[in-house]
Order: structure tokens, then C-alpha cells, then sequence
């Protein structure tokens, strides 16, 4: 028995050893660095035990380890879960290159969930304001350092106080800024007065395939005209459903719940809340762009083997200038800067992330041989892929689940091909406000240079599932397609609009 015993003991010993001389092989070819939220910068970062704090923190790692011994094995940066909220854009650039044999990964610890937050989160202290409005002072607000426009409550999208409402009819304009001589358009009665904080107000003004968003400079009652700090950018008439409008963030259109204004003057918040505001996350965002990265197309200076896998990025804004958003020249609303800005990219992965609640498009591409695989990009104020290519190897953009864009800049695309080819297969795409995929443009009409130089690259689109198009515009469709070297096959396209109330070209599957 004692000798059966002692065998049993050997055996497990053995078997443990075995295990961690496994275990040690696992890891033993690569580099390890770890990033929590409870972790410290000034900890070594090189165990689960002793991580970083910060992301940035461990891309100086590797840039310092560069230096000193170059890299040996491929390094890979494990983030634990948790939410890390960013005051300043992740940048990377030519020295954060990983290399073909070393490539440099960041990605989620096993199955933890980590979360690259460009917001905060807003805690109050509430009161009541009037009936279920509920209204609480940003001190930063206050004081002129930050400015949002965009809330979310548990991840979900509120809406910016707006006349007329959401599923409401649109107001129509009487005559445009061709009739009037100037930046601006007579409205019908009732339609403008002089809302709180006027110059904050903005007039989102649709034509057939895109949107001007207007900041209002003065009103004139008397002839019923609204005034802009710059031009709307494409006259297509007056008195007609070419020129529909609403109002956005008007204190006074605040009238449902989920419904919010923010007061930039005196730092108040109003909101309707849908649910309690106790158990739940208000978040609003503090930055217009999470991530980018910054490589040169031109000078052929690329960032290279940068991998990201398994990270939510979210709560980002979008900017509107001083002289408003002109219309924006081209369908696909592409608007800058994008929540991840990869420009100047090759050979790089981006798997299996989550892109959501941001103000424009969810990743801008610049750059050849990328695999965009596997994300969910969802509740973009703009599109939710932007990709161009300007060298030989074709971009993949592949079962990615992209949804329920276009919740700013409502002309918006699912995926913008908008130069060169590419392979854009087996994407679920639905709820866009524009068509599901948008590529090949001509030079436009209004006098810009033709800034596409790769046109003549292959571009293959297969096997996508495209429905719910069309939800906010006219003259798009499930695939928009313009130019020649493109193969279209076995895509599965339905449930297509053109919205009732707009005027001209209607909306088609292809």
C-alpha cells in the first residue's frame, strides 16, 4: 500500500513537472508584457502578477526593448478585462513595426474582456428639473474643457434633443439660399424660434445622396429666415421634399425619454433617462479619435506586423467646425478623423475586435495587405469601414457584423472601398443609413482634383449578406458600385429602402 502509494506521489510529480516544463514552452517562444487596470507603470509589466496600468506604457516597453536588443521572438501584450479609459489618442509609428518572424500583438488575456474607452463616465449628482427631466452641472463643461455630443447610457445611443422627433415627418424648407442670396433658408412658420442657446443649435439639411450640417449664426423672425456661419454646399430647390431638415440639439425638442441637451454655456446636462440612473454607466465622450496610427503612404514609410485582437474600442465624437458641415462632396459621408485611424499600415491584423458607440466611421484604412476579420462595428455616427489601397496586395475585410450606421452623418456607408481593390467577403451588414457597400467613385463634380490612384486594382465582393439599407437616404443600394475590375458574386441583398419622404433616384439591390 505504502509502495503503491509512494509510485502514485512519483507519477503526479512527474506529471506536474511535465505540465510546467509545457506550460514554460508555451510562452517560451515569445515576449510577454501585461496591461490591467489595476496595475502600476512603474511595475516591470512582464507578468500577470506585476502588469502595466496602461497600454501606452507597454508600446514603450517594446520600443525601448527595440532599442536595446531588437526583437528576437514575437512580442505579445496582454490586456486583462476591464475598461481603460484614454485622455490622449493611442499612437502608434514606424518604431512600433513588429517584423514578419517578430510581428507585435495586442490582445485580450485568454477570454477577459478589455475595453479602450475615449469617454468618462458621468456620475451627477442629478435633481429634477421638470417632470422626468433630470438635470446635473459639468464642472469641466463649465468651464469651456469639454464640449460632447454624443451620450450613452449602458452602451446604448440617447438622443440629442431634436425637432421634429425621431420617426417623425421632417420640415420642409420654402425657399433655399440660391432664392435668398446667401447662407441661409426660409423655413415655414412655426417651424424656428429663438431656442436656447440659438448658436449652439444645428440644422441637419438632407439633398439626395448626402446631408449639410449647419451651425445657426442668426434668425430673422419677421421673414422667416435662419442664417449659417458658412455655406450649406449643394442647392437642389426649394418648397419640396428635395430639401428636408431637423433641428438637433435644441433644449426645447427635449420631450421623451432617452432624450438629452447639453447646456456648453452654463455646463448642465438635461436627460430624460430610460432607466435608472443608479445601477446604470452614462458615459459621453472625451475624444474624437481612439487610435491611430501614423505610417506614409507616399514615402513609403509603412507601420508593419502590428496585430490587434479581442478589444472593444468605444466613445469617441465627431467635430463640427465653426462654419458648420457643408455637404459632404461624395455618398459615404466620409468624415474625419475615424475612431481608428490606420493610415500608413501593411501586413497587420485587426481580429475580432468591437468597434461602437462613436461619432464617425468606425476604422479608416490606408494601406495594403490588412485583414480586417471578425469585428463588430456598430452604432457609428458615420460608416463603419473605410478601406484604400495603393500597392499590389489587396486588402481582406471578412466576416465582420456591421450595423446600424449612419446615427450622425446619415449619407453613410457599411464599407467604403475608396480606392483600389480588395477582397470584401462574407460581412454581415444591416441597418445603414446609406447603401451597404460603396466603391470605385469617379472624380466628383464640384471641381476637386481626382484623388484616386489605384482604381485599377482588383476588387472582389462575394458572399456578403446586405438588408436594411437605405434607412436615411435616396440614390444608394445594397451595393453602390461605380468603374470597372470588379467581380460581383452569390451576395445575399433585401429589404433595401429609399426613404418616403425623400425625392429623386430610388433604392436598389445592386
Amino acid at each position: 500500500m505504502s509502495s503503491s502509494k509512494n509510485f502514485l506521489m512519483l507519477i503526479i510529480a512527474i506529471l506536474a513537472v511535465s505540465f510546467c516544463s509545457f506550460s514554460s514552452m508555451v510562452h517560451a517562444d515569445e515576449i510577454a508584457f501585461y496591461v490591467s487596470t489595476g496595475g502600476n507603470d512603474s511595475w516591470a509589466g512582464d507578468s500577470v502578477d506585476r502588469p502595466f496600468a496602461t497600454i501606452q506604457k507597454a508600446r514603450d516597453a517594446i520600443r525601448a526593448m527595440k532599442k536595446k536588443s531588437g526583437l528576437t521572438k514575437p512580442v505579445m501584450v496582454y490586456l486583462r478585462g476591464g475598461t481603460y479609459e484614454i485622455s490622449e489618442t493611442l499612437v502608434f509609428t514606424l518604431e512600433d513595426s513588429g517584423t514578419r518572424s517578430c510581428p507585435v500583438t495586442y490582445t485580450a488575456y485568454k477570454d477577459e474582456k478589455p475595453v479602450i474607452s475615449g469617454g468618462k463616465k458621468i456620475t451627477g449628482p442629478w435633481k429634477k428639473h421638470k417632470g422626468e427631466i433630470m438635470v446635473c452641472t459639468i464642472p469641466e463643461v463649465k468651464k469651456g474643457d469639454w464640449k460632447f455630443r454624443q451620450l450613452f447610457l449602458d452602451g446604448k445611443r440617447q438622443t440629442r434633443a431634436r425637432i421634429p422627433n425621431e420617426n417623425e415627418k421632417f420640415y420642409v424648407i420654402d425657399e433655399s439660399e440660391g432664392d435668398i442670396g446667401r447662407d441661409a433658408m426660409k423655413y415655414r412658420q412655426g417651424h424656428f424660434k429663438n431656442f436656447k442657446n440659438l448658436n449652439d443649435v444645428e440644422v441637419v439639411l438632407y439633398h439626395y445622396w448626402n446631408e449639410s450640417r449647419l451651425l445657426v449664426s442668426e434668425l430673422d423672425n419677421d421673414e422667416r429666415i435662419v442664417i449659417f456661419t458658412g455655406p450649406i454646399g449643394r442647392r437642389l430647390g426649394s418648397g419640396s421634399d428635395l430639401n428636408r431638415y431637423y433641428i438637433d440639439n435644441v433644449l426645447e425638442g427635449l420631450d421623451r425619454p432617452g432624450e438629452w441637451y447639453l447646456d456648453s454655456h452654463t455646463g448642465e446636462l438635461y436627460y430624460w433617462p430610460e432607466d435608472d440612473l443608479k445601477s446604470s454607466e452614462l458615459r459621453a465622450p472625451v475624444l474624437n479619435e481612439i487610435v491611430r496610427f501614423e505610417g506614409d503612404v507616399e514615402k513609403n514609410r509603412l507601420i508593419q506586423y502590428v496585430n490587434i485582437r479581442g478589444i472593444t474600442f468605444c466613445d469617441a465624437d465627431y467635430i463640427v467646425p465653426k462654419e458648420g458641415v457643408p455637404a459632404i462632396k461624395d455618398p459615404g459621408d466620409i468624415w474625419f478623423p475615424a475612431a481608428l485611424t490606420l493610415k500608413g499600415v501593411k501586413d497587420c491584423v485587426f481580429e475580432n475586435n468591437t468597434v461602437r458607440n462613436v461619432g464617425t466611421y468606425g476604422v479608416d484604412l490606408t494601406g495594403d495587405a490588412i485583414h480586417i476579420i471578425d469585428n463588430k462595428i456598430y452604432d457609428t455616427g458615420s460608416g463603419g469601414i473605410i478601406t484604400r489601397s495603393y500597392g499590389k496586395l489587396r486588402n481582406i475585410i471578412s466576416y465582420n457584423h456591421i450595423h446600424h450606421n449612419g446615427r450622425v452623418f446619415h449619407a453613410a456607408v457599411g464599407i467604403n472601398i475608396d480606392d483600389g481593390g480588395g477582397m470584401i467577403s462574407n460581412n454581415l451588414i444591416h441597418h445603414t443609413s446609406h447603401s451597404g457597400i460603396y466603391a470605385r467613385h469617379f472624380a466628383s463634380d464640384y471641381g476637386q482634383p481626382h484623388e484616386r490612384k489605384n482604381q485599377e486594382q482588383g476588387l472582389i465582393i462575394e458572399y456578403n449578406e446586405i438588408h436594411d439599407a437605405m434607412h436615411g437616404m435616396n440614390d444608394g443600394a445594397g451595393i453602390f458600385i461605380r468603374d470597372d475590375y470588379i467581380v460581383i458574386r452569390n451576395n445575399l441583398i433585401y429589404d433595401v429602402w429609399s426613404n418616403p419622404e425623400g425625392h429623386g433616384s430610388p433604392g436598389w439591390g445592386i
